[in-house]
């Protein structure tokens, strides 16, 4: 296998990011940050999210009922039964 040791990779106008058409791997221990905010297309998968969702846009709706009464039965976030 080969490997280049850079220390900063542009597109070749050096405006912005490369895109790496074929993806990409990121091995443990390591972070992709981006500067505003990073974009996935397709499917993301993790060990855990961290945050309250508020920020995720074109997901199902929810019932607002539902939630509060499955918090009921599930003892949620200090809704615990007395």
């Amino acid at each position: 296998m080969s490997q280049i040791n850079v220390d900063i990779i542009v597109n070749k106008t050096a405006n912005g990011a490369p895109i790496l058409s074929t993806g990409c791997t990121v091995g443990d221990g390591y972070v992709v940050a981006a500067a505003s905010g990073a974009r996935v297309d397709g499917t993301l998968t993790a060990g855990s999210f961290v945050g309250d969702g508020s920020g995720l846009f074109n997901t199902p709706a929810i019932d607002e009922a539902l939630v509060y009464a499955l918090k009921q039965v599930l003892v949620f976030e200090g809704y615990e039964r007395t």
